[in-house]
This record gives C-alpha cells, structure tokens and sequence, in this order.
C-alpha cells in the first residue's frame, strides 16, 4: 500500500470515528432526554399517588362524618317513628271512645259523655281566649279517657269529623 492509500485509510478511519463519536453523542442526548423523562414521570407518578392518598383520606374522613349524620339521622327518625305511633295509638283509643259514646247503653257511659261534653265545652272556651291547657291537670282530675272523649267532642262540635 502506498502513502495516499494509507492516508485514505486514515481519513476514512477518522471519519468514522468521528461518525460513530457522533452518534455517541446523539445517543447519550437521547439517553438524557429519556432519563429526565423517566424523572418527571417518577415525580409525576409520586405526586399522584401523594395527592391519591390524600383525597383518600379526605374521602374517609367526610365518608365517617356522613356515617355520623347518618346514625344520629336514624335516631331521629326511630323517635319521630315512636312519637308517630303514640300519636296513632292516641288516635285510635279517640275512634274508639267516639264509637262506644255513639253506643251510650250504661249509665256509666251518660255520666262519661256528660264529663266529656262539660270537658270539651271548657277546653273550647280556653281556645277561644286564648288560654294553655293543663293537660295533666284534666286527666288527673276526669280521666285520661275522659279527656281524650273531650277532644273528639269538641272536633266535631267544630265541625272536624274523625
């Protein structure tokens, strides 16, 4: 081989270093690149499990305050469930009363209708003026059956029919 064929060797050589020492380089770029790319989604990833989390928590926490209102909500209704059976049994026991004073066969019952009627006229002048019944009082001193008669008397004398 002579001198220039060496050189060509050479150059050629030198130029493919270069084209390989290029590449390296384009590589190691692109390497970064992916390198801070695989950063930011490890960041990313982080912060949102990190916030994940914390609306977990959050959720936790508004799902056991729901719980509460839930449970304190079911106490309420069971004692509005009570009061609205009470008032019902109160109801009834009033039907009842104003069917048995329809049916009056016993002196017993005149002298219940009688009380219930004096009772219904005397809570109907307190409503009139304006004034609070003792219910406790009436019922302990005429009945509580008495005063339940009482009341179904006075709606129907103001027209209300049960």
């Amino acid at each position: 081989m002579d001198l220039n064929g060496l050189d060509r060797v050479f150059a050629n050589s030198a130029r493919r270093v270069a084209e390989i020492h290029n590449a390296m380089d384009a590589m190691n770029s692109i390497k970064i690149e992916a390198d801070k790319k695989y950063e930011r989604r490890e960041k990313e990833n982080h912060d949102n499990i990190e916030y994940l989390s914390k609306s977990a928590q959050e959720s936790n926490q508004i799902l056991r305050e729901m719980n509460e209102m839930l449970r304190q909500n079911n106490a309420l209704l069971s004692e509005k469930n009570e009061m609205l059976e009470n008032s019902l049994e109160g109801i009834n026991q009033l039907l009842q009363n104003i069917f048995d004073l329809n049916t009056i066969n016993s002196e017993e019952q005149k002298e219940l209708l009688q009380q219930a009627n004096a009772l219904a006229c005397e809570i109907a002048v307190s409503l009139d003026k304006g004034e609070k019944i003792n219910w406790k009082d009436k019922a302990a001193d005429v009945g509580v059956q008495t005063v339940v008669s009482a009341i179904g008397l006075l709606l129907r004398m103001k027209g209300i029919i049960i």
